[in-house]
């Protein structure tokens, strides 16, 4: 049984979070995102080594960039879980999403 997500969320599966360019969450940005949560591997149980290290340094960069910018800094946030745990973030998604009440929904 597939787990069920709010209709505000859209899920992006990647074979890695490392994968991720920062034009990929800018470009969610443009698109109408009120915010972008990376969900990567365990830190040190990465199938390719790394990966989820190199998306947590693309996701802090673009969040330097949006503070420079004043925009929404904190639309990002990264998480590292294992499979086992996806229900217990789809549980934490709307507080998540709560943060950022004040902002226009995504179109």
């Amino acid at each position: 049984m597939r787990i069920q997500y709010p209709p505000n969320v859209r899920i992006i599966r990647t074979p890695c979070t490392g994968r991720l360019e920062t034009e990929y969450f800018m470009k969610a940005l443009e698109n109408g995102a009120d915010g972008v949560l990376v969900a990567g591997c365990l830190e040190g149980g990465c199938h390719f080594v790394e990966g989820n290290l190199c998306a947590k340094r693309r996701v802090n960069y673009t969040r330097d960039l949006l503070r420079k910018s004043a925009s929404k800094r904190n639309a990002f946030r990264m998480v590292n879980i294992s499979a086992a745990m996806a229900r217990p973030l789809r549980t934490r998604l709307p507080t998540w999403w709560k943060r950022f009440a004040n902002w226009a929904p995504a179109r």
